[in-house]
């Protein structure tokens, strides 16, 4: 059965391969092959492979494609589909394609073809731009159309592109026309797919005469996304004109120069005047509107094209120059000219002033100011002086030389000889001065002598005509007055002196004297000393004494500074006549200087082996010191080798070398000296130099750190700005002063380092918190040398510790350790580690053990107490420095089995008291036994500890450590069992062989990420029968390698740097960490890598990025750069090193670093003579390589050989063109042209070419000159006071002809013969001919006229103005305020500060800065409360700058000076003067508002009444104040009655107990009895206004006292004594009482006594005492209080004040007990005196009486006057004693003296 089965599997096998070897399915495309939804741009490049056919055949047959149409073709047997002819989608959008795949059937079998169409798209590229089409645009607008208004529409604008390749934009080009861009406004519309249309529209006032006509410039551009193309166009628009400009005349303003005196229709001036709408003209009319003497009339006609011509005649009114209304020759036409309208009216007009100067006619006679002055002169008056006080003025006014004359002096008294007249030649004004010429005839001692006269005529040179008396003149008469004539005179003209150089200030060193032979004050001679050096010394003015000047030094002369002093001793009389001598002070040397070094350090090199300097060495000192002071000596002092390697000369300081030297002598190939300078002096002074010598070349070295590497300790609670450390370093080639210091990393902005001096500080901005910012610092630190050419840089690390500060005491890391050990330890074994930790830094931990901690027992659990033969309380010690329990005698189990003790720690490095911390150990000591097992080498039972250490990284499973141990109880045979003690590797990290103790990781160990670098895993060693085991701790110490390459942190990755980056200029930086940390593994380094290297360099340290200092980035050789940047770690090198790249794309932006450059460097061309304006004939091209903006090139001319005008060029196109006519400029010479084309970048660069241009000559002088300096409107500027000749301006003329011919010869000269300025005919320079005075005239019309010398001849003129400037000539004045008092301001109080409270003017008649004024407060009572402020215009500004309060000052005085801005600097105020105009004293009045509220005199009052007091009686009366003057009357209001009963402490609000009404006196409105024993407290209001700003408060407290509940004083003195000290002996007593109380005082009356008797001789004062919390003291406790007895302090002020005892206040009645006996007396005495009774009671009635008017004369014989106490314990005053009160009042309930203390209730107050 089984074998049929494989049969028939067999045949069923065979069938059906035969029927699948006849079957061929089809092919099929796959989906991703098979062209869906393919489209190509029409910009494919032919050849182009745009697509891959992919298809399958299921019989895995070979597959063919292929593919219709003319445009692509497909490889058959790839299916790769090629482009073979060119798109373009404009003209065909979609390619019909049929795709088919056929397959490879088998033979006798037909392929299977599958087809496919295909729609492939072609995409829009943007290869076309927009069209403007129907062109040329143009329109006409008139002028006055609205803004807004359409005025254009036929724009049309196509694009044959599709999408945002069609979309555009129509934009007006501003950088070509701006003007036409900001006149109209172009927008676009579609109406179409590609199609557009543009409107013009207006959005700017139109004037035609402004502008005519515009060349609109548009710009379309379409949207493409990959790049946009545009098209150009320009519309021309034309404005239309519109009537809307008044007449406009030719070159105006208009001046003409006229002599006077002209003939009538005389034409003096020719103009002309049009309607200013050129295009659209009236006819005008011309009128004179102005022309006060009607000296002129018109003439006009007009031409064709509207212009009138006008001609300006003189009428038969002779024009006169000296007539008022031609002030200095000046005077002035109006003319106007106005349009007639279509209908005859008038229309717009339009004015002009025609300027004539009218030219002098000789037709005036000189005159005088004055016909006779009289003066009074000194007699000392010198020859060639001016006498003083001659104000005479002589005046002709004619101009020119028509106002010449002479002046003549004609002596009358005394005068021929003595006197002269200057000037004596003057042209139209001048000041007549009087000169001395023989001073010796002035003598006021001859009487004959005292008076001269003389005459002085004024002679016209022209026009003299008529006698001598006709001539006009002037008569002077002078008198002579006494002078100071004689000097004083010294009695030798020089004085020699000689003076130590350390003689002390204040000390006399000459004596001079001088005598005058005048008398009284003219004969007073005082002293002074002038000169350089004069302020070393002083003279007594009087005496002519010499002192040296105290300069606050011991010594104020130096020789070395100054050896010698000449100085000039000037001696002045009374009048102020000087004479002077020379004074010669010598400076006596002494030894006070040490020598100096020429150098501060002195450094040579020396070849390797030579022993001579070439040149030689030669150490130099100087000593300033003068002879053997002076004279110094060399030594050597010290140096780096053990020989004496150097020799100097001890005179000369020439220093060599004593052997042949080597560089290897010295740790750095240096030789370092201290050669010692030593002057002669004495006592002898020294001074140090350092000399260093190098052996080898000395080259461009880089800087050394001196003491480097550096580490530095510093607390963390240092201050900012703390020095840490000073860095110093050495250039072995050059001055260690040019060394700069720069930090460069590691100090996380915690630290500074000062650039010059190296000072390492704790930043402004510093944290530095261990915890937080940890404890150490690596800062890397460069030090940068001056070399050349480049600087070098050293460099070194600073290690900063940060110390914390030693607060924190030490902890043990346990409470409780236990440990055991073998009775057979010896001594000195460790037995447990105890461990602590301090968190201070500083910490320094020792350990000790408290020996009376210490509790032991012994093998049998008992006890052991102290005494015991074995000292169990020693057995142990503790190592002080380790922690460590330590055997320290002897062990026996038998004595001692545990041990417990008590092991203290302490910080012994703590500055903030005991810091310690404690733990309990308790020691287990075992009976020896030997039988454990014992591992080998360094472990032992008592230190079972072995030491291993281990890379990081490690492969799992590799050995640590083999620990074989052995069984001492089988002969030492090996341990076969070990084991992993539990817990002692928690971590896992490593495992243990269990039978050979060896020791594997178990996993991988990283170095940079493991909690901890040392690891403890415990193997236990147990013996066959598992019953002994012993354990050893494998400490294994975790090492770093280098596994960590650094890894950059956030790199860029593209950057853009311009091209003109700098050297020193960091482009980026780069940031790398690394996770490895010892042995530089983590150090970090940087470096640029690859072909970039060339270009770039990294600085190592911080990674920044710089252009290398011999390379330059250009945009135009490469615009991008692959940069590499290296990171590596191991900076010193070696195998390990590990190093990672990172690359950035940078890529080079453009600058304008490339100027344009023109095709050639220089250009001819020619051009005719008669080229019409506007006529091109030379282009010049000039490229930029640069981009955009920096590559567009503009075109302009700089320089035109003087004929800028004539020539212009296109600033976009640099064709050159003709500007202005050029008739007459042929010459045979060229024109040199300057083109300049520049970019338009930032900055913008240029470059110029010259272009030579022939003019050629076409006619014969047709050359006219043209003036090119003075330009239309100029004006030139002369001072006022420049002397005659001074250069005015440089006229410029050129004549287009060869200046060599008569053609071109120019001659300058002025239109008419200008008396005050002058021309140079040949150069054109106008000169002065007189001294100016702007205040008489300050402008001046010049026509210049330049003419050449050809025929025929050709001129032209121009106007130049001359302004005569002024100089600084008047002082500022208050000319409204000079002598009129002050100026009164009055001012509000409690203005705002800033406020202007006043205004004042001072007025300079100058003009410009020379009128600009300032003030400057001088003095007064109020310079503090205001400033002045200075404007523009002049005026002072009056500015309140502190506050006014009226009730601090009701008023104050400023002071004011007006002076010239230009004077402020150094000026020297003076005081006040009120002579002096420029002075100002203004009285400031400060005026009252209601500002202050009404204040009580007193806000708290404490008084006293009596229960009996009556209802209405006074109280009190309370008194407010206001400070205003202007403050309403002040009212009072009692607002609140608080009642508290002082027995029981209730407190309750009444009402009607007291009334006020309204006024300041408080009275009882009810009966008081019902209130004794308590005290009321009132609310008093003083108000003088409804605001609560407007009132005030007070408190009055009264205490309602009874008799009973009082003291009393008893004073040795009469009631009237005590009165008058009564308020001072309260203050004294107050303030001797041990606490702060108030007293209360009653009044002072007799002393009454028991028995109701009077003690005339004593004084009673009853009071109560109340504390500082108002409570009243009880009569006991007051007592006590008050008891000298006790308070030493109050017995003074009893004795002072006789106080004899303190008792209480109510008399006690005398009281006894009654016998039987007595009453039985008593009863007979009544019966024998019931008879008498009638008798006894008048008797008594009348005695009474008497009484009674005794006391009361005595009482008002003693009445004294009212007294004002004040009580300043809690700062209230006491009110007023009424006069009212007086003894007997009813009121009171009981008789008392009056008391000046109390008030009329009779209680005094605190």
């Amino acid at each position: 059965m089984h074998g049929l089965t494989v049969a028939i599997t067999i045949i069923a096998s065979i069938v059906v391969r035969e029927t699948r070897a006849q079957v061929n399915r089809s092919p099929q495309f796959l989906a991703s092959g098979d062209m869906s939804k393919f489209s190509l741009r029409e910009d494919t490049l032919i050849g182009s492979v745009v697509y891959t056919l992919r298809g399958l055949d299921p019989e895995n047959q070979t597959i063919e494609y292929s593919i219709s149409g003319d445009n692509l073709s497909v490889n058959r047997s790839s299916g790769v589909v090629t482009l073979i002819r060119p798109l373009d989608r404009e003209k065909e959008d979609v390619l019909n394609v049929i795709v088919t795949i056929a397959d490879a059937a088998p033979p006798g079998v037909d392929p299977n073809i599958v087809s496919l169409r295909r729609q492939v798209q072609v995409l829009d590229v943007n290869d076309n731009k927009p069209e403007f089409q129907d062109v040329p645009y143009s329109f006409r607008v008139p002028e006055d159309a609205a803004v807004g208004t359409t005025l254009f529409r036929g724009i049309r604008v196509t694009d044959a592109d599709a999408g945002s390749n069609a979309d555009i934009r129509l934009l007006c080009d501003s950088s070509k026309d701006s003007d036409a861009c900001g006149v109209f406004d172009v927008r676009l519309s579609r109406i179409g797919d590609g199609k557009f249309m543009g409107i013009v529209r207006l959005k700017k006032k139109l004037d035609y005469e402004l502008r005519s006509s515009y060349n609109i410039p548009l710009i379309v551009a379409d949207q493409g996304a990959e790049v946009q193309l545009t098209s150009e166009i320009g519309i021309v628009a034309d404005v239309e004109d519109l009537q809307d400009q008044p007449p406009v005349f030719k070159h105006a303003p208009y001046s003409v120069v006229v002599p006077e005196n002209l003939p009538p229709s005389t034409p003096v001036l020719e103009f002309n005047v049009q309607d200013g709408d050129s295009g659209n003209w009236r006819p005008l009319k011309l009128t004179i509107t102005s022309d006060p003497r009607g000296y002129f009339s018109l003439m006009f006609d007009k031409n064709e094209k509207g212009v009138h011509h006008a001609k300006l005649i003189t009428t038969k009114n002779m024009i006169d120059r000296e007539d008022p209304s031609a002030p200095d020759g000046l005077y002035s036409v109006q003319v106007k000219a106005t349009e007639i309208r279509e209908d005859g009216s008038d229309g717009d007009s339009a004015s002009t002033v025609i300027d004539v100067i009218v030219k002098d006619a000789d037709d005036q006679m000189p005159m005088f100011s004055l016909n006779r002055v009289e003066l009074t002169v000194p007699e000392s008056i010198e020859n060639g002086v001016a006498l003083p006080g001659l104000n005479l003025l002589v005046t002709d006014l004619d101009e020119a030389e028509n106002a010449e004359f002479i002046l003549k002096f004609v002596n009358v008294k005394n005068s021929e000889g003595v006197f002269s007249v200057f000037p004596t030649r003057v042209r139209g004004r001048a000041a007549v001065q009087i000169h001395v010429l023989n001073s010796a005839a002035l003598d006021y001692e001859d009487p004959e002598k005292r008076e001269f006269e003389f005459k002085i005529f004024a002679e016209p040179v022209r026009s003299f005509v008529g006698n001598k008396g006709d001539i006009p003149f002037a008569s002077v008469r002078i008198k002579l007055s006494d002078a100071n004539d004689n000097d004083p005179m010294f009695d030798k003209s020089e004085f020699v002196i000689d003076v130590q150089e350390n003689i002390k200030a204040g000390h006399q060193i000459a004596q001079i004297n001088a005598t005058d032979k005048d008398s009284g004050e003219f004969g007073r001679i005082r002293y002074s000393v002038q000169g350089f050096g004069a302020e070393k010394f002083s003279v007594n003015p009087v005496t002519g004494q010499i002192f040296v000047v105290d300069c606050g030094l011991p010594s104020c002369l130096d020789y070395e500074l100054r050896k010698l002093y000449y100085l000039l001793l000037v001696a002045r009389d009374g009048g102020g006549r000087e004479s002077a001598a020379n004074l010669q002070i010598n400076i006596l040397d002494l030894n006070d200087n040490p020598p100096v070094f020429e150098m501060a350090e002195y450094r040579r090199a020396i070849k390797e082996g030579e022993a001579v300097f070439i040149p030689p060495l030669i150490i130099k000192a100087k000593d300033v010191d003068s002879g053997d002071n002076g004279k110094v000596m060399y030594s050597i002092v010290s140096g780096n080798t053990e020989d004496s390697a150097f020799i100097i000369e001890p005179l000369s300081g020439k220093l060599t070398a004593a052997r042949p030297l080597s560089g290897a002598e010295t740790e750095t190939g240096r030789f370092r000296l201290t050669v010692e300078a030593r002057d002669g002096g004495e006592p002898v002074r020294t001074a140090t130099v350092n000399i260093v010598i190098t052996v080898g070349t000395e080259g461009n070295d880089r800087p050394l750190f001196r003491n480097a590497p550096y580490s530095a300790k510093i607390e963390e609670n240092a201050a900012r700005g703390s020095v840490v450390l000073s860095l110093t370093a050495h250039d072995p080639d050059g001055d260690d002063n040019s060394i700069r210091f720069n930090l460069v990393s590691g100090a996380k902005d915690q630290f500074e380092v000062d650039h010059v001096t190296g000072v390492v500080t704790v930043s402004a901005t510093s944290d530095l918190d261990r915890e937080k910012n940890g404890p150490d610092y690596r800062l890397v630190v460069h030090a940068v040398d001056g070399g050349a050419p480049f600087p070098q840089t050293g460099t070194t690390t600073v290690s900063i510790t940060v110390q914390d500060v030693n607060d924190e005491p030490p902890r043990f890391s346990r409470r409780l350790y236990a440990g055991s050990v073998s009775e057979a330890a010896n001594v000195g074994d460790r037995v447990l580690q105890v461990s602590a930790a301090d968190p201070d830094a500083d910490s320094k931990l020792r350990f000790s053990m408290s020996d009376d901690s210490v509790v032991a027992t012994d093998k049998n659990g008992i006890a052991l107490k102290p005494g015991v033969p074995y000292d169990y309380m020693h057995v142990f010690r503790v190592d002080p420095e380790t922690g460590a329990i330590i055997v320290n005698k002897p062990l026996d189990h038998v004595f001692v089995s545990i041990v417990t003790l008590q092991v203290v720690v302490e910080d012994v490095a703590a500055t903030n008291g005991q810091q310690m911390d404690t733990a309990d150990v308790t020691l287990y000591v075992e009976a020896l036994n030997d039988d454990k097992p014992v591992f080998s080498g360094d472990w032992t039972p008592s230190i079972p500890f072995v030491n291993v250490s281990m890379d990081e990284e490690l492969a799992v499973g590799t050995l640590v450590v083999v620990l074989p141990a052995t069984d001492p109880l089988l002969n030492h045979a090996a341990i076969t069992t070990y084991e992993k003690v539990i817990d002692s590797d928690k971590a896992g990290y490593f495992q243990v062989a269990a039978s050979t103790g060896a020791v594997y990781t178990a996993k991988r160990m990283d170095f940079d990420s493991i909690n901890g670098k040392k690891h403890i895993v415990q193997v236990r060693a147990v013996s066959s029968d598992r019953r002994r085991s012993s354990t050893a701790n494998v400490l294994v110490t975790v090492q770093d390698v280098n596994d960590n390459s650094p890894e950059f942190v956030n790199p860029v990755t593209q950057l853009k740097v311009p091209e003109d980056t700098l050297p020193q200029r960091a482009i980026t930086k780069f940031n790398a960490d690394d996770a490895d940390s010892n042995d530089g593994f983590g150090d970090v380094r940087y470096e640029v890598v690859g072909p970039s290297a060339y270009l770039l360099r990294a600085d190592e340290m911080t990674g920044e990025i710089f252009v290398r200092d011999d390379a330059r980035l250009d945009r135009e050789t490469s615009d991008k750069i692959n940069v590499t940047v290296a990171a590596f770690d191991t900076p010193q090198g070696g195998p390990l090193r590990r190093r990672t790249h990172v690359t950035f794309v940078m890529k080079i932006e453009d600058v304008n670093d490339n100027a344009p450059v023109f095709s050639k460097p220089s250009y001819e061309a020619v051009i005719a003579e008669n080229s019409p304006v506007g006529t091109s004939f030379y282009k010049v091209l000039a490229t930029d390589k640069d981009l955009d903006e920096s590559g567009t090139v503009e075109y302009s001319l700089v320089s035109i050989d003087d004929d800028a005008e004539f020539f212009g060029i296109t600033a976009d196109t640099g064709l050159l063109f003709v500007a202005r006519t050029l008739a007459g400029r042929g010459r045979r010479d060229p024109y040199a042209l300057t083109v300049r084309a520049m970019d338009k970048g930032l900055p913008p660069l240029f470059s110029e070419a010259r272009v030579a241009l022939y003019v050629s000559d076409v006619a014969v002088n047709d050359g006219v000159p043209y003036i090119s300096k003075p330009a239309s409107g100029e004006i030139a500027y002369v001072a006022e006071n420049a002397i005659p000749g001074t250069p005015v301006y440089q006229v410029v003329a050129s004549d287009p002809d060869d200046p060599r011919s008569n053609n071109g010869r120019l001659i300058y000269s002025l239109f008419d013969d200008f008396d005050k300025f002058k021309i140079d005919s040949e150069s054109g320079l106008i000169t002065s001919l007189v001294e100016l005075d702007r205040e008489e005239r300050d402008t001046y019309i010049l026509v210049v006229v330049v003419k050449d010398s050809g025929t025929p001849q050709q001129l032209t003129s121009k106007d130049l103005i001359v302004r005569v400037s002024d100089v600084d000539d008047h002082d500022p004045i208050f000319p409204a305020l000079f002598k009129k008092g002050p100026v009164v301001i009055r001012v509000e109080e409690e203005k705002p500060l800033g406020s202007v409270v006043g205004k004042i003017r001072c007025v300079d008649q100058d003009v410009g800065r020379n009128a600009e004024i300032i003030y400057r407060i001088i003095g007064g009572s109020g310079s503090e409360m205001v400033q002045v402020n200075s404007t523009k215009d002049g005026t002072g500004l009056l500015v309140l700058k502190s506050r006014l309060d009226r009730e601090l000052m009701q008023e104050t005085f400023v002071a004011v000076h007006c002076l010239k801005n230009s004077s402020n600097v150094g000026i020297q105020w003076k005081a006040y003067d009120p002579n002096e105009p420029s002075h100002a004293l203004l009285h400031i009045i400060v005026e009252d508002i209601d500002d202050n509220p009404p204040r009580f005199v007193n806000r708290n009052y404490t008084l006293g009444v009596h229960p009996t007091i009556r209802q209405f009686s006074e109280v009190l009366r309370v008194k407010a104040t206001d400070v205003d003057s202007a403050a309403e009357p002040i009212s009072y209001e009692l607002t609140n009655t608080l009642y508290i009963n002082l027995n029981t402490g209730e407190e309750r609000n009444v009402t009607g107990v007291f009334s006020l009404e309204g006024k300041d006196e408080i009275l009882t409105a009810t009966d008081f009895s019902k209130f004794s024993g308590g005290m009321f407290e009132l609310t008093i209001v003083a108000r003088n206004g409804e605001s609560e700003s407007q009132m005030d408060t007070a408190t009055v407290k009264i205490y309602v006292m009874p008799e009973v509940k009082l003291l009393k004083f008893i004073f040795k003195e009469s009631p009237r004594e005590v009165q008058t000290s009564l308020a001072e002996f309260r203050q004294d007593l107050e303030a001797a009482i041990e606490v702060p109380v108030a007293l209360n005082l009653f009044g002072a009356e007799y002393l009454k006594g028991e028995d109701e008797l009077v003690d005339t001789t004593k004084t009673s004062t009853c009071f109560h005492v109340i504390g500082q919390d108002g409570e009243v003291y009880e009569m006991e406790n007051a007592k006590f209080l008050l008891d000298s007895a006790r308070l030493e302090t109050v017995r003074p002020v009893y004795n002072k004040y006789k106080v004899s005892g303190i008792e209480k206040c109510a008399v006690e009645k005398l009281g006894k007990k009654t016998h039987w006996v007595e009453i039985g007396i008593v009863l007979v005495g009544g019966l024998i005196a019931f008879t008498a009774l009638v008798s006894s009671l008048t008797i008594c009635c009348l005695c009474s009486s008497y009484k009674k008017r005794q006391k009361k004369l005595e009482y008002e014989r003693m009445q004294q006057p009212v007294y004002n106490v004040t009580n300043d314990v809690y700062g209230v005053r006491s009110p007023s004693i009424a006069p009212s009160m007086m003894s007997g009042d009813p009121r009171l309930g009981f008789d008392v003296l009056p008391d000046p203390t109390l008030h009329p209730s009779g209680f005094s107050h605190a």
